[in-house]
């Protein structure tokens, strides 16, 4: 696919960089949303704190159980297909999580958002980088990265403005709709204009030819030429045929020649990942993203409810600091040694801002290095080994 990179880089690949990162925030907007619905919707539906942290862990479990599946489907459906049916997914039961009554309905919908939220956050790292060169690969997938702190805002400043009010609308003796269910609905918004986004997007070129599509993925790149170039002709290109490259073509080959059903196939395609180099480049990436994650993902999760905490009249008392506030919630600072300077250092602060600061810090440089580590894996492993890592 050398060839490919002739199209150039231009408006395509903006574009495609532009919807990649609202879909990067979509997940971020379901991560991050629970956390400051959570503490609001709490008295309304009987939670303790274990319950909180278990429905903030839903979404995760969900992710975890799915990643492989959606990988291979995206690996031999198309990751076009795939990540315009997940996001839809998304914010479907996204949405449907504001008509939760309890505990139970509530771990069960985010459950499911998480399985379907699952594929935008990993298959449209390889979607991108598939539409962009190796020079400006990295460089896109990290703007792209950027949406997610976008995310943050958005779901912090739609959550502020929108819990500020105190309406209530009763539809019926055992449910009411308050501003947290409202919350749930607006935090989908991204995701559904998303998915309606990538309907009309091209399917990515090197997936096709993958699937020996060869003709309608050089159409695909005549298409970006033109975008790129901005002209009407495909005359200034002068591709004609396209190849795999040498490993993916071994793998489409052991993939054609295998059998056996679903089952076997995604084996075959699971194989190369426990041979080296791959297997010493997975572990290491699983460990990077364990610890960022840690930070990034389980702290992130308590942050709404610590600085409540933090801020509340009875909190204001010397030495009550964040390990304090933790344990009073039941949980434990398990990530506080992979955070660096402002995770030991919040070990001793009282100040809530200061707080407040130390811990915004500590998500945002997890999170960096979450990004980081995935667009190494599109550079890391070709094309049919790369999804057993999501």
């Amino acid at each position: 696919m050398a060839n490919y990179w002739l199209t150039g880089f231009g408006k395509v690949q903006i574009i495609l960089s532009v919807l990649s990162g609202v879909s990067m925030m979509t997940v971020v907007n379901e991560a991050v949303g629970i956390s400051i619905i959570l503490p609001v919707a709490q008295c309304d539906l009987g939670l303790s704190p274990w319950e909180k942290g278990v429905l903030g862990g839903s979404m995760l479990l969900g992710i975890m159980g799915s990643s492989y599946f959606w990988g291979y489907l995206a690996d031999t459906r198309g990751r076009q297909r795939i990540l315009k049916y997940a996001l839809f997914g998304t914010s479907f039961f996204g949405a449907m999580s504001c008509l939760a009554t309890g505990f139970v309905s509530l771990f069960f919908l985010r459950l499911l958002t998480g399985v379907c939220v699952a594929a935008p956050a990993s298959t449209v790292y390889a979607y991108l980088g598939e539409f962009t060169t190796p020079s400006r690969r990295s460089q896109m997938l990290s703007f792209a990265s950027v949406w997610g702190g976008v995310g943050i805002v958005y779901v912090s400043s739609i959550g502020w403005w929108i819990l500020s009010y105190d309406w209530v609308l009763t539809i019926s003796d055992s449910f009411e709709f308050k501003p947290w269910r409202l919350l749930f609905i607006i935090n989908t918004v991204p995701g559904f204009l998303n998915g309606i986004a990538f309907c009309f997007c091209p399917e990515s070129p090197k997936f096709l030819v993958s699937q020996g599509r060869n003709k309608e993925a050089l159409e695909i790149l005549k298409k970006v030429y033109k975008l790129n170039k901005g002209t009407d002709s495909t005359d200034g290109y002068e591709v004609t045929s396209l190849r795999l490259d040498p490993e993916d073509a071994i793998a489409r080959e052991q993939s054609e020649n295998g059998s056996g059903g679903l089952l076997k196939s995604m084996v075959q395609q699971t194989l190369p990942i426990v041979k080296l180099p791959y297997l010493v480049y997975f572990i290491i990436c699983c460990v990077h993203n364990i610890g960022a994650f840690t930070i990034y993902g389980g702290l992130g999760l308590w942050f709404p409810d610590i600085i409540n905490h933090m801020f509340s009249a009875n909190a204001m008392v010397e030495g009550n600091n964040v390990c304090n506030i933790l344990e009073q919630n039941g949980t434990q600072a398990i990530g506080m040694e992979l955070s660096g300077i402002c995770g030991v250092t919040l070990q001793f602060v009282t100040n809530p801002y200061a707080v407040a600061i130390l811990f915004c810090l500590m998500i945002v440089f997890a999170g960096h290095c979450v990004v980081l580590v995935n667009a190494n894996v599109v550079a890391l492993f070709n094309t049919k080994v790369r999804y057993g890592l999501k």
